[in-house]
């Protein structure tokens, strides 16, 4: 999403103005303003069999990308209406394939979740197009962590895909946009489901530590890769955890419990389905893409300083990915995918001098070089009688 040339227009920052300050935030009020983006575009009748897990944000998470697809696998309709994720959200990824259509109509949406249980879309020109128009707002004025603005975001996407029942997965971390805490978030939570129930939804919300990497792969072609390895099952350990963390997601999705594992075959023909019917050849043309990523771009290896616990800033790593990659949509509607990182190991793992611990990826040599000492930067290894917590090791 582009930055506007001059000011935001004058009713988004008389918006912003009106809810950034604690006294705005009643469940009534951002109701309303939930209501007036979602109607400010086409609205999806309400569908009592769909569901979707959404995320308030944050880098090094794919509870965005599996949940649908597992969902959609036990007949769950998913539709899904979103802005670009930075690092790497759902629309974005699969953006980067070509041919994959991220901004459809009301008719191509229904089309794509009536073929494969699951359509996916921006939230720009058709559904709640406002909210597009006022979450770019945020970002220029960098009003995005404003908890009131942060609700009625999530819940008129949601409105807007005729949703009922929604997961949400609530990151914590410092810079995060609900939350640098657990006290924090579970305020924002409870202001954010008393408004869902104001408007019909259903909120269940889970917290996560998105102060440490709770995955591997960060960058768009690395959750491509990270989730075709969890479909082939060739994921690592620590990706494998992940994959656990968000089957267990979709369980309150779906309103049950159980003890059954995922059909991975489905997930891979409900992916391979999806991306035919937006546009793309199907999971050929991931498989071809990352290819293609691997021969033409540039990769180094990251090495620990020094011996003892590692830790990752989550707030820098993010950075050093975004700041090498481009918010801007070219004209072929492709997102641009310049960067990224696969770590080999989570905050708290112990370390030895020289030890590889991160591959960092850039389109050529200039990105390369910036990102790998903007990554370096994110790394601190402290002496080993000062443990940090546990975020997992491949």
């Amino acid at each position: 999403m582009t930055a506007f040339k001059d000011q935001p227009p004058r009713w988004c920052i008389d918006i912003i103005d009106t809810f950034r300050g604690r006294d705005a935030q009643s469940p009534q009020r951002i109701a309303a303003l939930t209501q007036r983006l979602a109607e400010s575009g086409e609205i999806l009748e309400k569908d009592r069999a769909a569901a979707d897990v959404a995320s308030t944000g944050g880098p090094a998470s794919l509870t965005t990308f599996v949940p649908p697809l597992i969902l959609a696998s036990n007949g769950i309709r998913v539709p899904k209406i979103g802005v670009p994720g930075r690092p790497a959200g759902v629309i974005d990824t699969l953006g980067t394939l070509p041919g994959y259509k991220t901004a459809l109509s009301r008719a191509e949406l229904q089309d794509a979740i009536r073929a494969s249980g699951f359509g996916n879309t921006l939230s720009t020109g058709v559904f709640a197009p406002e909210d597009s128009v006022l979450f770019r707002a945020r970002q220029q004025l960098g009003m995005q962590s404003v908890p009131a603005l942060v609700i009625a975001s999530l819940l008129s996407k949601k409105l807007a895909a005729g949703l009922t029942r929604v997961v949400f997965d609530v990151r914590t971390m410092v810079g995060g946009n609900f939350g640098q805490n657990t006290a924090e978030a579970h305020a924002n939570i409870q202001l954010l489901k008393e408004t869902a129930a104001l408007v019909g939804v259903t909120a269940y919300c889970v917290v996560t530590d998105g102060q440490v990497p709770s995955q591997p792969m960060v960058g768009r072609a690395e959750a491509l890769r990270g989730l075709l390895a969890l479909l082939d099952y060739s994921a690592s350990p620590w990706l494998e955890r992940h994959f656990v963390s968000c089957t267990a997601l979709t369980d309150f999705a779906q309103a049950r419990s159980t003890d059954e594992q995922p059909d991975r075959e489905k997930m891979r023909a409900v992916l391979d389905l999806h991306l035919q019917v937006q546009g793309a050849k199907g999971l050929s043309a991931a498989e071809e893409y990352l290819e293609e990523v691997e021969r033409t771009h540039q990769t180094a290896l990251l090495y620990a300083p020094a011996g003892g616990h590692l830790s990752w800033d989550m707030a820098q790593l993010r950075a050093a990915v975004v700041s090498n990659q481009s918010a801007e949509i070219p004209a072929n509607g492709r997102f641009p995918d310049t960067c990224g990182v696969e770590l080999f190991c989570g905050t708290g793992a112990r370390v030895d001098a020289g030890d590889p611990v991160a591959r960092v990826r850039g389109k050529n040599s200039a990105i390369l070089r910036k990102a790998l000492e903007a990554v370096g930067l994110s790394l601190t290894v402290t002496a080993p009688n000062h443990k940090v917590n546990d975020g997992g090791s491949i």
